[in-house]
C-alpha cells in the first residue's frame, strides 16, 4: 500500500532562478560562450563561477523590482553533465534524467532530432572542438553593441580569473560568417519583431504558471526543478524532473534541463523555394483579393510562405484571414481552429495546413493529434 501523500509545492522563489528559466529575452544582441574545464587542475572553476555570478540575471520581471527600467543586459549560466562531473565528481548519473547525463549526442536524441548526414555529432561546433569538451556554456544577451561589449569582458574577465582551469571554446573559428570576428557564437541586431526569414515574431509567448501538473503544459512542475506537485514524500524528494537523491537535489532545485541547439538557416535557399514554387503554382491557387503584390506570382511567394509557417510574415493568422493579410490582426493570439464562433472552423486544414509551423507548434482548440 503506498501512503505517499502529495508536496506542497511552494511558489518559486524568482530572486533564486535565472532568468533565462522563466523568461524570452527581447534583447536583439547575444552571444553564446562556450567553455571547457581542466579535469587535471580544478582550482580555478571556482573562482570562474563566483565572478559570473555577479552579473547573473534572476527571473524577477524588470518591471517589478526598482529601478523599473529594462536591462541593459543580461547574462545565465549553464553546465553540461561532464561539467558538473568535474565540479562535483561525487554526484551520480543515476540522480539525474539520463537524457542529461547521456546528452544530446547520444543515440536517441539524434534519432528524435534527425541529426543525420550534416547533422551528425562529428560535424558539430563546426569540427573544432569535440562535443565532450563542452561543460559550460554562458548565455550573454544585450540591448546595444556596446552593452554586448561590457557583458562580454566581465565574462572574459572571469575566465581570467579561472587561469588554467578553464578554456573558452570557439565554435565559427575559421568560419566566414556576417559579423563574426573571434570565433564566438553571436547574434546581431535584426529589423524589430522580425526574425532571418522575415517573419514577425514575439506575437505570442505562453505564460507559465504553477498550476496542476498534466492540465496545463505550461506549468512550471514540467521544467523547473523542485515543484512537481504530483511528487509524493517516499524518500524526501520529489521524482523526475528532479533529481532522485538529497544531495543532488540540492545542487539542482531552482534549475532545469536546459537544451542548447544551433540551427544552420538558409534564408536564400528558401527564398529560392518560394520563387520556384509560385512560378510553378501561381495560376492554381487563390487569386489576389487586391493589388498589394505587383504579379500573381508575387502573391503567390506570400501566399505559399504564408502557408508554411500559418500566419502571413506580417503575423497575420492564416486561419482568419486565408487570402490577404489584414493590419488589424497581425497580433491576434485568441484564434482557434475548431469554433464554429470563430467565422468557419478550419478541420481540414485549408485554411492553416496541419503541418504549419504555428498549427504545430499550437494546436488551440483542435487539440494533440496521437498516431
Amino acid at each position: 500500500m503506498n501512503n505517499a501523500s502529495p508536496i506542497t509545492v511552494p511558489a518559486p522563489n524568482k530572486a533564486n532562478i535565472q532568468g533565462l528559466i522563466l523568461q524570452g529575452y527581447s534583447h536583439p544582441y547575444s552571444t553564446h560562450f562556450i567553455f571547457k574545464f581542466n579535469d587535471k587542475d580544478i582550482k580555478g572553476i571556482p573562482a570562474f563561477i563566483n565572478e559570473l555570478i555577479l552579473h547573473i540575471n534572476n527571473a524577477e520581471n524588470w518591471y517589478e523590482v526598482a529601478p523599473f527600467v529594462k536591462p541593459a543586459y543580461m547574462l545565465n549560466i549553464g553546465f553540461t553533465w561532464s561539467g558538473v562531473q568535474i565540479i562535483h565528481p561525487s554526484y551520480k548519473a543515476a540522480a539525474f534524467t539520463q537524457s542529461f547525463t547521456n546528452g544530446p549526442a547520444s543515440f536517441n536524441s539524434q534519432f528524435n532530432l534527425n541529426d543525420t548526414g550534416p547533422s551528425v555529432p562529428d560535424g558539430w561546433w563546426g569540427k573544432n572542438f569535440k562535443h565532450a569538451d563542452v561543460h559550460c556554456v554562458v548565455h550573454a544577451y544585450a540591448l546595444t553593441s556596446d552593452d554586448m561589449d561590457t557583458i562580454s569582458n566581465f565574462v572574459a574577465q572571469a575566465a581570467e580569473a579561472g587561469g588554467a582551469s578553464v578554456t573558452e571554446l570557439f565554435p565559427m573559428a575559421g568560419m566566414t560568417a556576417p559579423g563574426n570576428t573571434d570565433g564566438r557564437l553571436r547574434q546581431s541586431q535584426l529589423p524589430p519583431n522580425y526574425i532571418h526569414f522575415d517573419y514577425r515574431d514575439g506575437i505570442d509567448e505562453p505564460n507559465l504558471t504553477p498550476t496542476v501538473p498534466e492540465m496545463d503544459p505550461s506549468d512550471l512542475s514540467y521544467f523547473l526543478i523542485g515543484y512537481n506537485a504530483n511528487a509524493d514524500t517516499t524518500y524526501g524528494v520529489p521524482p523526475s524532473p528532479t533529481p532522485n537523491s538529497p544531495v543532488e537535489y540540492g545542487f539542482a532545485k531552482d534549475g532545469c534541463y536546459n537544451a542548447f541547439r544551433i540551427l544552420s538557416q538558409d534564408v536564400g535557399a528558401f527564398e529560392n523555394f518560394l520563387t520556384e514554387k509560385a512560378a510553378e503554382n501561381a495560376d492554381s491557387i487563390p487569386q489576389q483579393p487586391n493589388q498589394k503584390f505587383p504579379t500573381q506570382e508575387a502573391y503567390a511567394r506570400e501566399w505559399l510562405a504564408g502557408k508554411i509557417n500559418g500566419r502571413w510574415r506580417d503575423g497575420t493568422p492564416m486561419t482568419l484571414s486565408p487570402n490577404t493579410e489584414d493590419e488589424t490582426q497581425v497580433e491576434n493570439t485568441t484564434f482557434k481552429y475548431n469554433d464554429p464562433a470563430e467565422n468557419e472552423p478550419d478541420m481540414k486544414g485549408l485554411k492553416c495546413p496541419f503541418s504549419a509551423h504555428t498549427r504545430v507548434g499550437n494546436p488551440r482548440d483542435e487539440g494533440v493529434h496521437t498516431l
